[in-house]
């Protein structure tokens, strides 16, 4: 999508209506002109990095989630082992 999105503003910047390419790739306007108002002015290395960024935003918000449904489970564990010692 990036890299697509990338490639959509050059084509833009060629000067290629908005409406041509949008109904070139079957997409609607209003995702052409959200993936320009997102993703515009970067380049191919920085998409990458971006990308890079967004996996592992993933994985840590996949860990907290995780971690915060097993706090009160662990809690409760040690809490009736120090009761019933």
């Amino acid at each position: 999508m990036r890299t697509k999105s990338l490639k959509l503003s050059k084509k833009n910047e060629q000067g290629r209506s908005v409406s041509e390419i949008s109904r070139q790739l079957g997409i609607d306007k209003s995702t052409f002109y959200y993936w320009r108002k997102k993703y515009g002015g970067m380049e191919k290395q920085e998409l990458k990095r971006l990308k890079e960024l967004e996996e592992e935003n993933r994985k840590l918000k996949q860990m907290l989630d995780i971690s915060v449904r097993f706090v009160p489970v662990i809690s409760e564990w040690i809490f009736h082992s120090i009761l019933h010692h």
